[in-house]
């Protein structure tokens, strides 16, 4: 009898650790399928379309970012919701800017899944983030979050113009 017990006991074991090692090979599976959606969205990146807006990376950045008196720069990140609802308006913006004030702002985003360790080493930890750069000396940088803002081309607009009227009368 106490053989019989003992051999169920087993039985159950073994079972056990069959179910868990079955989990464990599922959730492995799922996290794979997940990571393969994520790496496809990654490849889908609408706002390398934008003509007017260059596209930042660690090489061309600082020389970019000299190229004008104000440098208007989205760091996001292709999958986020947020920065999608934003791409329609920083559209619209780039236009704006490209008609407006070719020399004096320009437009640019750095994709900060591309870009890690540059995002990282710059200190951007929100999406979409927007930062208004100047050239200097030295360079500087204001945040901008326009996702907080009810509208957020019309607030975008007047801090340009506002910091190109500003500028002329320097």
């Amino acid at each position: 009898m106490e053989v019989v017990r003992r051999g169920s006991a087993i039985v159950v074991a073994i079972a056990i650790v069959a179910l868990t090692l079955m989990m464990m090979v599922a959730a492995a599976t799922a996290t794979s399928a997940f990571n393969s959606r994520l790496n496809e969205l990654d490849t889908i990146d609408e706002f390398d379309i934008i003509p007017e807006s260059s596209k930042l990376t660690p090489q061309n950045f600082s020389r970019q970012i000299r190229s004008a008196q104000f440098y208007l720069v989205l760091f996001y990140v292709p999958w986020c919701e947020y920065c999608q609802q934003l791409l329609p308006q920083w559209i619209q913006l780039a236009d704006m800017v490209s008609d407006r004030f070719l020399r004096m702002i320009r437009v640019g985003h750095v994709d900060c899944i591309a870009q890690e360790a540059f995002c990282n080493r710059v200190n951007v930890v929100d999406y979409p983030s927007v930062r208004a750069y100047s050239r200097g000396p030295p360079v500087r940088y204001q945040v901008i979050q326009p996702y907080e803002l009810g509208d957020t081309i019309e607030y975008l607009q007047e801090f340009l113009l506002g910091a190109a009227k500003d500028q002329r009368r320097s």
